[in-house]
């Protein structure tokens, strides 16, 4: 399920710039398999689906801004008071999302994958 109403949430940060010039730009299932393939060996990979729950505006621009970083390059050359402003105004706009959407519209799926493998030794 596509939450377009949460893209609308970031869009401050999205207006920055650095977008993907392609709308399929993550990997497909087989992608990273494949590309291991001459390094690795016995594979172990878990295809499986995470859920993303969109509760608590926050913790979510917590998370994916400051942990993990997701728009490094968007917020790199801003000041720290124009960055904190920034945040802000996402929690702000997280919170009018939560109080215009029911709690069940606010989850997000997304596919993934564990991968175990051993690296080929050098022969």
């Amino acid at each position: 399920m596509k939450l377009h109403h949460l893209t609308g949430h970031y869009q401050p940060l999205l207006k920055l710039g650095t977008q993907a010039t392609h709308p399929d730009a993550l990997p497909g299932p087989e992608t990273v398999p494949a590309a291991m393939q001459p390094y690795f060996e016995d594979i172990f990979i878990v295809n499986g689906e995470g859920e993303v729950h969109y509760h608590s505006p926050h913790i979510v621009v917590e998370f994916i801004v400051n942990i993990v970083n997701a728009f490094e390059e968007q917020t790199a050359s801003l000041p720290w008071r124009a960055r904190q402003d920034l945040i802000d105004e996402l929690i702000h706009r997280g919170e009018e999302i939560c109080r215009k959407y029911p709690p069940e519209a606010l989850v997000e799926r997304h596919p993934g994958q564990l991968i175990r493998a051993v690296a080929k030794s050098e022969a």
